[in-house]
């Protein structure tokens, strides 16, 4: 499980790569302005919890279940990345990156 947390300030957080298994990540911020950039490839879902907050959704999410989803989030692809989000007076960014064009780790040569 992955913590972040901040105030008075803005931060993008940003989830590009591979994910190899799944993930949970816990947001709290307050006062700030979080950009969270997913990779469209990536299977996401994130809920968000937002006091006098708003959340600004890119396009390539879906609502599903009370939750933004990626593509391979609403067809519960794994590994999945789990975001909960809690901005309290900010705003809540979420966006998709293009895929990287690295090939995947399986593909890689090992290192002599």
């Amino acid at each position: 499980e992955i913590s972040i947390g901040g105030g008075a300030a803005g931060f993008v957080v940003d989830f590009g790569g591979y994910l190899r298994r799944d993930a949970t990540v816990k947001i709290s911020a307050g006062m700030s302005a979080v950009d969270v950039r997913i990779p469209s490839a990536t299977a996401a879902r994130v809920s968000s919890d937002s006091f006098l907050g708003r959340v600004d959704v890119g396009d390539g999410f879906t609502k599903d279940k009370g939750a933004y989803c990626t593509a391979k989030g609403v067809s519960n692809s794994a590994p999945l990345l789990t975001i909960s989000a809690n901005v309290a007076l900010g705003l809540l960014s979420l966006r998709l990156t293009e895929e990287i064009s690295l090939p995947s780790p399986e593909a890689s040569p090992a290192m002599a």
